[in-house]
C-alpha cells in the first residue's frame, strides 16, 4: 500500500501463510516468513522477493518442527539476521531460539551467532552501521521447566533487551526485567545514527503492553503510548502523567505555559489550556514526552476553563473567562486561534461544560 494507507494490493498470493515482512535498506526487496503445516508439524522458512512479489527465493528451508523467523536486514543489504531453533536441544525445540546470520550471495551455511540450550533469543534488530545487534531474550530454565518462555507461562517469564556485536560477541543486557514484574520485548533500533535510540514494547508500567524508547545503553527510558492524564498545574504549566499503572503514576512530559494553568481539555493530539491572564494556549501533545506550543490567544478576563467542539467543519474552543464571561474561539487553525464571539455573564465564569 501507499504510505498514507491507500491502494492496498496483494503481493504474495499462494496457499501458505506469509508474514513478518522486512524491507531491505534500499526498499527493493522484502524478506519474509513462510509457514507450512499446522500444530506440532508446523515449520517456518525464510524467503526473499522483489518488492512487487516477483523473483521469490527460499533463503532458509526448515525440517520437522524447525522455526526460522524475525528476519532483519543488515545496513548494507547483503546479510540477514534471524532467529531459529534449528540447533536447539530436543527438550527445548518448541521454545529455545538462537540468532543466525546468512549471506545473500549464496555462499556458505548460516552462521550461528549465539549459543545457549535454555535461552530464547528473538526479534534481532541491527544498528545503522551494522556493528551491533539488539534482541529480546529469555531464560527457558532448563530441562526441569522446558517451556518457561512458552505462551502458556509468558506472564511469569523474564524477557529483557540485550545488545551484542554483529559477530555475536560481548552480549550484555540493557534492560533487566524481573520475573512476574514485566517483560521487555520486540526491540527496533533507530537507523538515524549508529548509537541511536531503541524502541521496544513493555508492560513495565501496567498490565497492557505499550511502546517505550531508550538510549542504546538502556538509559533514559520514556513511555510513548498508553493512558495519560493531562494536568493544568498552575504556574508550572501543563504536565503529562502516565497512568497505565494507577498505583505508580509517572511524569511523561511538561511544558511551562506563560500564565497560570487553570484547566485543560485534550482532543486529537491538541491540549487547550486555560492559562489565566495569558488566555488560551493551544499545545501539540501528539508527542506527549515533548509538548510544543502551537498558538495562543490573550482573551479578555482571566481564562479559567476551556472545552473544545469539533463536530462540524470548524473547531471551536469555549473559554470561561472569569469576569469577561464566555469567550468563543475559532481554533480551526490551532496556530492562529481567533475570537469569534462572547457573552458577558453577570458573575464570574469559572468553569463550563460542553454537551
Amino acid at each position: 500500500m501507499n504510505a498514507d494507507g491507500s491502494d492496498p494490493r496483494p503481493v504474495f498470493l499462494d496457499l501458505y501463510q506469509n508474514d513478518e515482512p522486512s524491507w531491505s535498506p534500499d526498499r527493493s526487496r522484502v524478506a519474509y516468513v513462510k509457514t507450512l503445516g499446522f500444530g506440532l508439524g508446523q515449520v517456518k522458512e525464510l524467503w526473499i522477493a522483489d518488492s512487487d512479489g516477483k523473483n521469490r527465493v527460499q533463503l532458509q528451508g526448515a525440517q520437522a518442527s524447525e522455526i526460522n523467523e524475525n528476519p532483519d536486514w543488515s545496513s548494507t543489504g547483503n546479510r540477514i539476521v534471524y532467529s531459529s531453533n534449528a540447533e536447539a536441544v530436543p527438550f527445548a525445540r518448541g521454545t529455545a531460539r538462537d540468532l543466525y546470520r546468512i549471506d545473500l550471495d549464496g555462499s556458505g551455511e548460516p552462521t550461528r551467532l549465539t549459543t545457549g540450550d535454555n535461552f530464547v533469543r528473538v526479534s534481532p534488530t541491527g544498528s545503522k552501521l551494522g556493528s551491533r545487534i539488539a534482541f529480546s531474550g529469555c531464560d527457558c530454565g532448563g530441562p526441569a521447566t522446558p517451556f518457561a518462555c512458552g505462551s502458556c507461562t509468558f506472564q511469569t517469564a523474564v524477557w529483557s533487551i540485550y545488545v551484542m556485536d554483529s559477530d555475536g560477541g560481548n552480549i550484555a543486557p540493557i534492560s533487566e526485567a524481573e520475573a512476574g514484574d514485566w517483560q521487555d520485548i520486540q526491540p527496533d533500533w533507530s537507523v538515524a545514527v549508529d548509537d541511536g535510540p531503541i524502541v521496544f514494547s513493555s508492560n513495565r508500567n501496567g498490565d497492557s503492553f505499550e511502546i517505550f524508547v531508550m538510549d542504546h545503553d538502556g538509559g533514559n527510558v520514556v513511555q510513548l503510548t498508553g493512558p495519560l492524564a493531562y494536568v493544568a498545574d498552575g504556574d508550572s504549566g501543563l504536565r503529562v502523567i502516565g497512568v497505565s499503572n494507577p498505583a505508580a503514576p509517572w511524569e511523561v512530559g511538561t511544558l511551562d505555559t506563560p500564565g497560570f494553568a487553570q484547566n485543560v481539555s485534550v482532543s486529537q493530539g491538541l491540549a487547550y489550556v486555560a492559562d489565566g491572564e495569558a488566555g488560551l494556549q493551544v499545545i501539540d501533545v501528539s508527542s506527549p514526552y515533548a509538548p510544543v506550543e502551537l498558538g495562543a490567544l490573550e482573551t479578555l478576563g482571566s481564562a479559567q476553563a476551556a472545552e473544545v467542539d469539533q463536530r462540524g467543519l470548524d473547531k471551536w474552543s469555549y473559554v470561561a473567562g472569569g469576569s469577561a464571561g464566555l469567550r468563543v474561539v475559532d481554533v480551526s487553525d490551532p496556530a492562529l486561534p481567533v475570537e469569534e464571539g462572547a457573552l458577558d455573564t453577570p458573575g464570574l465564569a469559572l468553569g463550563l461544560d460542553f454537551l
